[in-house]
């Protein structure tokens, strides 16, 4: 299934502020002043919510992140390459695969230096620039092909990755992974987008998190395209 969103642009390198890109956006990016000579920007880093327990994670996945800043600001393209290069991930190649440890202390870095809303927009628009599930022709063929799709960039992981159907126009997709809730949750949100076609599309309608970490996102599909997303 082809992507449908319109190409990411990335010539304005300048750093000046990132904004949210739709409505059900909670906060604005706050600004962040340029280090001085090439060098990233002391952080307070609090620690990830859990480590990740030996999983690795593609360095197609990497190195889409500063693409999906991007997507917002451009000038946001090369603090967010900082940022990662200050976490260890540096040198990165698409065949290769690297801890996703130093991914979840990228993701607090740059929480602690900009705001929840950063590591929100990087799931955001994940689903726009990787490689799309095989075979999948629709919404709810894309939802029930979430699980591989996650596998195609993660591995050794005790992650736990599920969609079912809920009646005829209700979904369930269950994550549990050491991701932020906000990546998550701006991953389920960007999936939908990205999968929607004329004629169908859904909406994120209500999360649970359980006493063991797992988030249950209800997916409500309707039968007619929004304006807006």
């Amino acid at each position: 299934m082809a992507n449908k969103n319109p190409p990411l642009t990335t010539e304005n390198r300048q750093l000046t502020r990132l904004v949210p890109a739709d409505s059900e956006s909670e906060a604005r990016f706050k600004r962040q002043p340029p280090a001085r000579d090439g060098q990233t920007a002391e952080v307070a880093v609090a620690g990830p919510r859990s480590m990740a327990d030996g999983a690795s994670v593609s360095g197609r996945w990497l190195l889409a992140i500063p693409d999906t800043v991007a997507a917002v600001s451009g000038s946001f393209r090369t603090f967010t390459e900082q940022h990662m290069a200050a976490g260890g991930l540096t040198e990165l190649h698409r065949e290769s695969w690297y801890g996703r440890d130093e991914l979840l202390t990228v993701f607090a870095r740059l929480e602690a230096a900009v705001g929840v809303q950063i590591v929100e927009r990087i799931g955001r628009f994940l689903p726009a620039i990787l490689e799309s599930p095989p075979g999948v022709t629709n919404l709810q063929a894309a939802l029930s092909a979430f699980e591989d799709w996650y596998g195609m960039w993660h591995r050794e992981s005790s992650d736990t990755v599920s969609f079912r159907t809920v009646g005829a126009a209700t979904g369930e997709l269950v994550l549990a992974t050491p991701y932020p809730d906000q990546f998550e949750r701006g991953l389920v949100r960007g999936f939908i987008y990205e999968f929607g076609a004329d004629g169908e599309y859904a909406r994120l309608s209500g999360q649970e998190t359980d006493a063991d970490g797992a988030t249950r996102y209800e997916i409500t599909f309707f039968g007619r395209q929004p304006s807006t997303d």
